[in-house]
């Protein structure tokens, strides 16, 4: 897959995903041509990301997210070189598990407000997942710069 193509794949995955890709395109053209198994590891979580994003079926859709933004933490917290990358990681981790915990509350609630909070929910996923995106684009191509 090209650039432009995962910039495509991205307008899927949300707005916020989707600048993230589009602003850092020139480094992921770089790390294409030097290091294509980065390329390939973020155009899967991109993909991913998009996938999830793609089910519309309201808290199912969401834990769908939440795995892939999980993931992608997971590595940030496991990849990380000082305590303020594993603080920052933790933070997300804590983020995640608190829209987990919302989403019980929101199943038991009328049709009209539950589609308020995820739509809430949704775009707080979009956020989180253009930080932890754009945080995983740049370890990988520091990954991959200290393999060198």
């Amino acid at each position: 897959m090209k650039a432009g193509q995962l910039i495509k794949v991205a307008a899927v995955a949300g707005p916020t995903v989707w600048r993230i890709v589009r602003t850092a395109g020139p480094t992921l053209v770089r790390l294409r041509q030097e290091n294509p198994d980065v390329f390939d590891a973020v155009q899967r979580q991109v993909t991913a990301l998009a996938k999830a994003r793609q089910e519309r079926s309201g808290p199912t859709a969401v834990r769908r997210r939440l795995e892939v933004l999980r993931q992608q933490v997971t590595y940030l917290a496991g990849s990380a070189d000082d305590a303020a990358e594993a603080e920052r990681a933790a933070g997300w981790s804590r983020d995640l598990d608190g829209v987990e915990r919302a989403l019980p509350l929101v199943v038991s609630e009328n049709r009209r407000t539950a589609r308020r909070h995820l739509r809430r929910i949704e775009r707080r996923l979009d956020t989180l997942s253009g930080q932890i995106l754009e945080a995983f684009i740049g370890e990988q191509e520091e990954d991959a710069g200290a393999d060198r």
